[in-house]
């Protein structure tokens, strides 16, 4: 993907369906609080049916976990 954005926009484009109820996302040590509030805010618009949460995680490696239950 073009950007990390585009690449998670994606990737919930493929995890979410009609059962889904909760998006998780665990940002890691390399984003802050602010990008992690956009990117909860612009996937609550998308997703209006399903609650949106963001945790501090502070993995090293990956910029987020996401989890949709």
């Amino acid at each position: 993907a073009e950007s990390r954005e585009t690449a998670i926009k994606l990737l919930l484009e493929k995890m979410v369906d009609e059962e889904s109820e909760l998006i998780t996302f665990f940002y890691g040590e390399d984003i802050d609080e602010k990008s992690a509030l956009q990117i909860k805010e612009s996937t609550s618009r998308k997703y209006p049916d399903c609650e949106v949460e963001i945790h501090y995680g502070g993995q090293l490696h990956y910029s987020y976990y996401i989890s949709v239950e």
